[in-house]
């Protein structure tokens, strides 16, 4: 029969977040892939060698689009873990330093 202790120990190790784990996590992002998307619309309009005035909008459009889409959710997110109560990066930091007297 296994002790409190080992079974607690396995869970802990179970649930420990793992490099590969937060590369998954990471990749599971839509902003990502949006960035990516935009990224390589921009590379393909001169690659195809679309005429100038097109690219020109093309690339403002994606441009404009794939910024608002990832600032919208970067302001999602952060309002998420506002109302979570979770602590965003910048704000972790901040709390981990001792408050001088």
């Amino acid at each position: 029969m296994r002790s409190k202790r080992e079974i607690i120990w396995d869970k802990n190790i179970l649930n420990k977040e793992t490099p590969r784990k937060k590369m998954k996590q990471k990749l599971k992002s839509r902003k990502l892939w949006v960035a990516l998307g935009g990224l390589l619309t921009v590379v393909a309009t001169e690659w195809i060698g679309v005429g100038p005035e097109i690219a020109e909008k093309v690339i403002g459009a994606v441009v404009a689009i794939t910024c608002a889409y990832v600032g919208g959710q970067g302001l999602v997110d952060a309002l998420a873990a506002y109302a979570k109560g979770t602590a965003l990066a910048g704000e972790a930091a901040s709390a981990a330093k001792p408050k001088k007297k």
